[in-house]
């Protein structure tokens, strides 16, 4: 096997395997794991599989043994039937992405395909318009259920970021409608707990999906940020998690080049350096859901595949909160292409990870050239290299968050993303 492409794969799989390890404690990591009651969601992008060669990921590197649910992304809403659409025709349909997706449930059939509605670019004024009439709403829930019955999957994933957002098109009555058609369905959770429904807290009205999900065992899932306005604007947390089983929270991007200076961007808790954002870190943002009325089991946090890099302003000052140039991202990874975001393998050269493996891996993932640091306050790795430096996860950072759920008896982890 290509060397690159070998790497590729084992990266992603020893980074599944710390996850599960820490949170099973066994060798039959996802039996034990879900046994335990949690959840590893793991988020595949689609659109990996453009990447170069050799570091083009496709389904069939899924290392679908390692999760209990694997979320498709994406597909998008079309604002003028308020139906699901194909976000990439020739992938999904010519490349038989969709069919092939749900076709692993077959080698594993332990697993719940789930398909992703939204994105950070398919989100706005269409999902509050869809959400504000109930023809719309009967309109999107009927595509929905087309779309899972003709491709055979377990369910929906609702990605709307974020609701009740102004400068992300987000509507002042997003809350108030969401509120409002929630509390009607207070009354069908006792009847359907045994469904495991996943809710993830959007303006649709619940009375209406739930019931047609229920019928048919289907799953409902959404991403939620931690960030307070925006939770603040957008859910009314304890109303809707009477209606809810779990909810994904977006525990990761909390940092960027908007800061000024560089920085982890998952910091599992605040550190001494922190000023205006304080809170924003895993635990203060869990526990402002939890707070709100939102239960400690339903909450699924989310976990980071990937490195948040920066450019620095001066090589030589290269601690956290170190001054980054305008604007400050990264340079391009060579597979990923997109300035301040690297994935493994193109950290893998120049970042001495502390794996507690076969020491030919170790070898493959280490050059000496860069330097890595702990933030041993908020629980995670970065590393520089002349005037580059990016924040990301190795086996250390995982096995904090992953005995910082089970301590705090959080419902699962979700990996975001495998691709």
């Amino acid at each position: 096997m290509n060397s690159r492409l070998y790497w590729k794969t084992q990266m992603r799989q020893i980074l599944l395997f710390v996850f599960l390890l820490v949170l099973s404690q066994k060798s039959t990591f996802v039996t034990n794991a879900r046994n335990h009651g949690y959840k590893i969601v793991c988020y595949y992008s689609t659109w990996a599989v453009y990447r170069p060669a050799p570091m083009s990921y496709g389904i069939n590197n899924i290392p679908g043994n390692l999760c209990t649910h694997l979320v498709y992304q994406y597909v998008r809403l079309d604002e003028k039937t308020n139906g699901l659409k194909s976000l990439d025709k020739y992938f999904d349909y010519e490349l038989r992405g969709l069919i092939d997706f749900a076709a692993l449930r077959l080698k594993w059939p332990h697993l719940k395909i789930m398909v992703s509605v939204g994105g950070w670019a398919d989100s706005g004024v269409k999902y509050s318009n869809m959400v504000s009439k109930s023809e719309s709403r009967r309109q999107f829930i009927s595509s929905v259920l087309s779309f899972l019955n003709h491709y055979k999957f377990d369910g929906l994933d609702l990605d709307w970021q974020y609701p009740g957002v102004p400068w992300r098109g987000g509507e002042p009555s997003d809350i108030t409608n969401l509120s409002h058609l929630l509390k009607v369905s207070a009354l069908l959770i006792p009847t359907f707990r045994f469904q495991r429904i996943f809710f993830h807290l959007i303006v649709i009205d619940q009375q209406e999906l739930k019931e047609e999900f229920v019928k048919r065992n289907y799953i409902l899932s959404v991403i939620v940020p931690i960030v307070e306005s925006y939770v603040k604007s957008g859910y009314d947390v304890d109303e809707i998690s009477r209606h809810l089983d779990q909810i994904h929270v977006m525990a990761f991007h909390l940092r960027s080049n908007w800061t000024g200076f560089a920085d982890i961007h998952s910091p599992l808790y605040p550190r001494s350096f922190d000023t205006f954002d304080r809170t924003l870190n895993v635990r203060d943002g869990l526990k402002m859901w939890v707070d709100a009325g939102a239960p400690k089991n339903k909450l699924i946090v989310g976990v980071p595949f990937f490195g948040k890099s920066f450019t620095l302003k001066n090589p030589k000052k290269n601690t956290q909160k170190s001054p980054i140039t305008q604007p400050g991202l990264g340079v391009a990874g060579n597979y990923s292409h997109e300035p301040g975001f690297l994935t493994y393998y193109e950290q893998k050269s120049f970042i001495h990870y502390k794996l507690p493996f076969d020491s030919q891996i170790c070898t493959q993932i280490e050059s000496g050239k860069w330097t890595r640091k702990w933030d041993a306050q908020g629980k995670a790795p970065y590393a520089f290299h002349k005037d580059q430096w990016v924040g990301y996860e190795d086996d250390e950072s995982l096995a904090a968050k992953m005995e910082f759920i089970k301590n705090e008896g959080y419902g699962g982890a979700m990996i975001w993303s495998i691709g």
